[in-house]
């Protein structure tokens, strides 16, 4: 029976930045293979196949990197931090090996043994007595590195990554990291690879060593492009003291990595309790290690808001002219600058030498410059005491009947107007033609309408001519003022008084003096208002009035 083992490689690609190169696998795309006994053919319309049967059946095709991966391009060096991927399909290989290798500028590529020729690294599969062996890793000077991923009864995928660390140093991925190694090459300066088949049949009948191996490629290079980052919101952005700051945020995207925008590093020093610019910073880097340029947005913290002020004591004052006046103040606050009341500005015009209203202002602005709305006090100076009337001359005057009265006057001050004497009001009933007691008055206001307390002045006009009155055959002269009277009655007489009675118009004795003096003075303050008969040494009788 013909026995076929079959290994196929799918199409791969070499991504440099971000141009992605493919690896077209058909026969033609290989620069040079070799075959004994097996073959290669083009599967289908992708696939890259390779067979051997029977014993000591082998094939094996060798590929440079090129920068187009076309064959015959300018060739490459694999570079640190570039990354190839084969995959192969295949079964296990129970008698035979499967595999691939590495290259460093191999100086023959016509034999089986050529297929290792300046190997950096091989990944085989060994078919051992019809066992199905795991894959290894094979390194420096032969190192081999077991890995616990065998081969398949059924055509299965393993795919391998080469990642080149260092010059000298190589990651081997088997099947997404399922299992990973970290190796010493056993060549530097990588330009291609090889993939091989044998098979060392014994003869038996043994048709699960039929297989089919596919395989795809990427080789790419280090990415040096870097990622963007754009700012969200505006920039700059205003904020009040106190306030809670929201970020709002930024993107970042990158040509290999595509959005990285949670790989973002925020620096963001906002303190919204202090006034002041703050810068926040966003930072990035992809996975090749590209950082971004660096984009920042200005936040700036401020104090936008008016203190308020407070006035102490009363709104409106009222104070009378000529006292001290001390001003009640005010207190003023501000949402960040906290008390400010020693910053108040205070005008205060008011000058209690002059009667009027004046208005004391109060101004403040916070360390920001906000301007608080003024607070105003009105100040009322006024004059509310009243002037004093000053009598010239006696408060009790007394003339004859038909003389000439000439009234002494008065002065009038005031604490605000001084010398108002010109400005008092003289009401003067005296007539001089009738016997009576009058009452001259004296007012006066200032010029804030106080009106002074009245004064005034008694005018008694008497009849000075004696009465005659026949008694003992001697004459008797009497004068009495002031009549009527509110207070006192005096008697002169030509002869000595003996004795005073006063009856009321009832005939009752209301008062009785001995007086034994030629004037005499009653007092009538307690006597009730109306009209009294006075005898005189029990001889005149003369009518007097108490008002």
């Amino acid at each position: 029976m013909r026995k076929i083992y079959i290994l196929v490689f799918m199409a791969s690609n070499l991504v440099i930045g971000a141009q992605t190169i493919n690896y077209p696998q058909r026969v033609a795309n290989y620069d040079a293979t070799f075959t004994d006994g097996g073959g290669n053919f083009d599967d289908g319309t992708e696939n890259f196949g390779m067979w051997a049967n029977s014993a000591s059946k082998q094939s094996v095709a060798f590929r440079n990197f090129t920068e187009t991966g076309v064959p015959g391009g300018t060739a490459t060096t694999m570079a640190v931090g570039d990354s190839f991927t084969i995959t192969v399909s295949a079964t296990q290989a129970s008698y035979g090996v499967i595999g691939l290798a590495l290259l460093s500028s191999p100086s023959a590529t016509a034999s089986w043994a050529d297929r290792i020729n300046n190997y950096a690294v091989q990944v085989n599969l060994n078919g051992n007595g019809g066992n199905n062996d795991p894959w290894e890793v094979v390194s420096t000077a032969g190192t081999i590195n077991t890995s616990s991923i065998g081969g398949s009864t059924s055509y299965a995928d393993f795919v391998f990554k080469f990642t080149l660390n260092t010059a000298t140093t190589m990651n081997v991925s088997i099947n997404n990291d399922t299992e990973v190694f970290d190796v010493t090459l056993n060549n530097s300066n990588i330009t291609g690879y090889s993939i091989y088949i044998s098979d060392d049949w014994n003869g038996v009948d043994n048709s699960n060593i039929f297989w089919k191996p596919t395989t795809e490629y990427v080789y790419a290079t280090s990415d040096t492009e870097i990622p963007v980052i754009t700012h969200l919101g505006d920039d700059p952005v205003s904020i009040e003291v106190g306030e809670t700051y929201a970020d709002a945020g930024a993107t970042a995207s990158d040509n290999v990595d595509g959005d990285i925008t949670t790989s973002i590093v925020v620096v963001n020093p906002v303190n919204t309790a202090t006034v002041g610019e703050y810068t926040v910073t966003y930072n990035v880097s992809d996975a090749a290690g590209n950082a971004a340029v660096p984009v920042t947005r200005t936040v700036n913290v401020v104090d936008t808001t008016v203190p308020v002020i407070t006035l102490e004591g009363d709104v409106v004052v009222t104070i009378e002219v000529d006292t001290i006046y001390t001003d009640a103040s005010a207190t003023a606050t501000d949402n960040y600058d906290g008390d400010i009341t020693t910053s108040i500005s205070v005008v205060n015009p008011v000058n209690t030498a002059t009667v009027g209203q004046y208005t004391v202002t109060y101004n403040v602005n916070d360390a920001a410059g906000n301007a608080a709305l003024q607070v105003t006090r009105a100040v009322n100076v006024v004059d509310t005491t009243v002037p004093v009337i000053t009598l010239e001359g006696d408060a009790v005057v007394t003339i004859q009947v038909n003389a000439i009265y000439t009234d002494d006057g008065a002065t009038a001050t005031d604490n605000y107007d001084g010398d108002i004497t010109t400005s008092i009001v003289v009401v003067n009933p005296v007539n001089t033609a009738i016997v009576g007691e009058y009452t001259v008055t004296y007012n006066v206001s200032d010029a804030a309408g106080n009106a002074a307390v009245q004064v005034t002045r008694t005018v008694i006009v008497e009849d000075s001519s004696l009465s005659s009155i026949d008694g003992d055959n001697e004459t008797l002269k009497v004068i009495m003022y002031p009549n009527p009277t509110a207070s006192k009655w005096t008697i002169e007489s030509s002869r000595v008084i003996n004795n005073l009675t006063l009856f009321n118009l009832l005939g009752q004795k209301v008062l009785e003096q001995t007086a034994y003096k030629m004037k005499v003075t009653i007092d009538a303050s307690d006597l009730k208002t109306g009209i009294y008969m006075l005898n005189i040494n029990n001889t005149t009788m003369k009518r007097v009035i108490k008002k």
